[in-house]
């Protein structure tokens, strides 16, 4: 009367994958800093970062090219991600 381990689990679904999820651990500590609605400059971001400020250019310059953040003459801002 008893089934087989496992025959009865629910099938598994993973979701969708994201720009986001082939970030670097250091990508996204860097995007994490990066403010949603305002603008920051790279000095702000890279204090709340705790990185570097060389490193946090050179990150936000590959987020950039990855669409994830827009930079202006004021500043750094997150991209909204689009469901999809």
């Amino acid at each position: 009367l008893v089934g087989a381990a496992g025959e009865h689990l629910p099938e598994r679904r993973e979701s969708p994958q994201t720009r986001r999820d082939a970030l670097t651990a250091r990508g996204r500590q860097v995007l994490d800093a990066v403010p949603v609605a305002s603008r920051a400059r790279v000095d702000a971001i890279a204090r709340l970062a705790g990185v570097g400020l060389l490193e946090v250019r050179a990150v936000l310059g590959r987020l950039h090219a990855a669409g994830l953040v827009d930079v202006a003459p004021t500043g750094w801002r997150l991209v909204p991600e689009v469901p999809g």
